[in-house]
């Protein structure tokens, strides 16, 4: 929206002025009136950064992307995570953006990523739900 475009620029402009160059991500809200509030501005990689460069890929091949994004835990190495999920993520239900998985630590492979459907909220949950039941768990579980 105009007033998103507009927030934006202006905290580019100002902060540039001030020496600040590379890259920010903004947490906005917008009030029961409508009106666009910036919340917190971060001068860095965000979590979203990776979903947003994606943004026109993802429209390629989903005509109203649903997303969750963040972090999963599978319960195993991320060979089993990636084999146990290849049909997903070869559909692009499943986009995993980066992984850690130390097993000295507690065996599980945790995982950035969307969770990707068309535009039906039901389905995306069942989604997820499968997701779960195959123990891709939301969270970092640490």
């Amino acid at each position: 929206p105009p007033s998103v475009a507009l927030i934006c620029d202006q905290v580019a402009r100002r902060a540039a002025a001030l020496g600040w160059h590379g890259v920010c991500g903004l947490d906005l809200m917008e009030d029961a009136a409508g009106e666009v509030w910036l919340i917190d501005p971060n001068f860095r990689l965000n979590g979203s950064t990776p979903f947003f460069l994606l943004g026109d890929y993802l429209a390629t091949r989903h005509r109203r992307p649903v997303l969750t994004t963040g972090y999963f835990c599978y319960p195993g190495p991320p060979v089993e995570l990636f084999d146990r999920f290849h049909q997903e993520i070869d559909r692009r239900e499943l986009l995993p953006i980066g992984a850690h998985y130390d097993p000295r630590e507690d065996g599980n492979t945790r995982i950035y990523a969307a969770v990707i459907g068309e535009d039906d909220p039901q389905a995306h949950a069942g989604l997820l739900a499968a997701f779960a039941a195959r123990h891709l768990i939301p969270g970092i579980h640490l």
